[in-house]
């Protein structure tokens, strides 16, 4: 009888000896990873950044060409940066930064308004929407239909 409860202290003992290793070489570990796993975690919140600062440019670059396209049309071709900030809510020289870049792109020349702006001339004679295209469905013929493999 004296066997056993001795026996249930070594297997005590033994149990606990094997958690404690096991924890000491779990503290080992993370110790080791912990670096990497941070280094991990930094990269990915960086990603994860860009991606969504990428997503707000595209977002707010399409915001700022519907407006221009659509102050386009409404004017004829003639844009001034008071009107484009209005329409857009930017900031004076920020509405005049993009307006220069699009006077560049689509070659625009630039004229004085009667109240003193500076208008941005795009041509639109140039511009003309694609001819409509009907497009029918093709009829099938019974020899067109082959079997799939």
């Amino acid at each position: 009888m004296r066997s056993r409860p001795r026996s249930n202290l070594e297997a005590q003992i033994r149990l606990a000896l094997g958690i404690c290793l096991v924890l000491l070489l779990a503290v080992l570990l993370l110790r080791l990873l912990l670096p990497w796993l941070l280094m991990g975690g930094l990269l990915a919140g960086a990603y994860i950044f860009w991606q969504r600062y990428q997503q707000q440019q595209r977002s707010h670059s399409a915001f700022l060409n519907n407006h221009f396209y659509q102050l386009l049309r409404q004017q004829q071709g003639q844009i001034s940066v008071l009107d484009f900030a209005m329409l857009t809510q930017l900031s004076g020289p920020e509405a005049k930064q993009y307006l220069d870049a699009q006077a560049k792109a689509f070659h625009a020349s630039f004229e004085a308004s009667p109240r003193g702006d500076v208008l941005y001339i795009f041509n639109l004679g140039c511009v003309q929407p694609p001819p409509a295209v009907d497009i029918q469905p093709a009829e099938i013929q019974p020899n067109d239909i082959r079997p799939s493999a």
